[in-house]
């Protein structure tokens, strides 16, 4: 029964930008998660597109319910994953 269930999610956006809101929208709209785990390679222009498509959700009251259990998880762009003390840092 563990294995069939799906509490949490996942998607990671960190070479196409223009790929976040069907990102965001397949984390959202999958009704089974409980966490809904979005890792995005962080820029300014990424951070002002995400807030875009967040608020479109939280202006609509259809919507804005699918938010819950979404969390957001910033990589530095320059993140080494090889690099242990990179790794200790970001995982602290």
């Amino acid at each position: 029964m563990r294995d069939l269930d799906r509490p949490l999610v996942a998607q990671v956006l960190w070479q196409h930008g223009h790929g976040l809101e069907k990102d965001i929208r397949t984390l959202l709209f999958d009704s089974e998660a409980l966490i809904k785990l979005y890792v995005i390679r962080d820029s300014a222009r990424l951070r002002a597109t995400l807030d875009d498509v967040l608020i479109s959700y939280r202006g609509d009251s259809n919507t804005r319910q699918k938010l819950l259990g979404l969390k957001l998880v910033f990589v530095p762009p320059d993140f080494d994953a090889d690099d242990e003390a990179q790794r200790f840092w970001l995982r602290s």
